[in-house]
């Protein structure tokens, strides 16, 4: 277990069920994976064999998370490469996980996210879609791709002022949380008790505004998880063993509290 974060009595009892520690009935949004992904990776469309497929890297995630909106390759390549990673995600050796990967797609509002799922909802796979900031934007996307999976990332006051009503909107399975325009402290419980009400996983926290700070996103997902957070993005495999690692320790409590 890692040093920085000693057993704290109580603790697994604030916790969802999650990447290895699932209990019976648990959800499941990604096929041949027990209960909900703890560790999501985000990596660019366009180097996904790159960051996936290297041993060395570190360990692999629960979830996969495939930039097209910001990937430095611009949104054609960065679609051809996702669909490619689409069409190979169940061959063994992919590295992309035992389900489909989720898509970071364009804001809504960009004439580039007609083209984003144009090109690549007919192969299935969820859209994260970023700067959401009311059910609307929810609405937008899902009549363009009807029965589509949706993790809306809220990022601001606005968006969390309508965190309920965009939890509840169809076709939303996860929440997710960008810190860098609001206060997190406050946010937190927000998010939680939306994701309570539409009867969803607990929220996932999006990479963290200082990503390159081991320590910082360690303690960010750890604070969360204390919160109700069911999910930690990072945007580095490195950091994994140790996302790993906090979530296996937390769900060992129970059992060093009983001895």
């Amino acid at each position: 277990m890692n040093p920085l974060f000693p057993p704290v009595p109580g603790l697994f009892d604030r916790l969802p069920a999650g990447r290895s520690q699932a209990g019976e009935g648990a959800t499941t949004l990604l096929p041949g994976v027990a209960g909900p992904p703890w560790s999501w990776l985000l990596v660019p469309a366009s180097r996904w064999r790159e960051e996936l497929r290297d041993p060395e890297a570190g360990p692999l995630p629960d979830a996969v998370i495939l930039d097209v909106h910001e990937d430095e390759a611009g949104p054609g390549p960065a679609r051809a490469a996702a669909a490619a990673a689409l069409e190979q995600s169940s061959r063994p050796g992919s590295g992309l996980g035992q389900g489909r990967p989720w898509l970071r797609i364009h804001p809504v509002d960009s004439p580039e996210c007609r083209a984003d799922v144009e090109a690549l909802a007919r192969l299935g796979a969820g859209l994260v879609l970023p700067r959401t900031t009311s059910a609307v934007d929810v609405d937008r996307l899902t009549a363009l791709c009807p029965g589509v999976r949706v993790m809306p990332v809220l990022e601001d006051q606005e968006a969390l002022s309508h965190a309920v009503a965009i939890a509840g909107r169809s076709g939303v399975a996860w929440l997710g949380f960008s810190s860098r325009r609001v206060a997190v402290a406050w946010a937190r419980p927000v998010l939680v008790n939306a994701c309570a009400a539409a009867g969803i996983p607990g929220p996932v926290n999006a990479v963290h505004t200082a990503p390159e700070d081991a320590v910082a996103v360690v303690h960010e997902a750890a604070e969360s998880a204390l919160a109700g957070f069911a999910g930690q993005c990072v945007n580095r495999r490195e950091q994994l063993r140790d996302i790993h690692t906090l979530h296996d320790g937390l769900a060992t409590l129970p059992a060093r509290a009983a001895g």
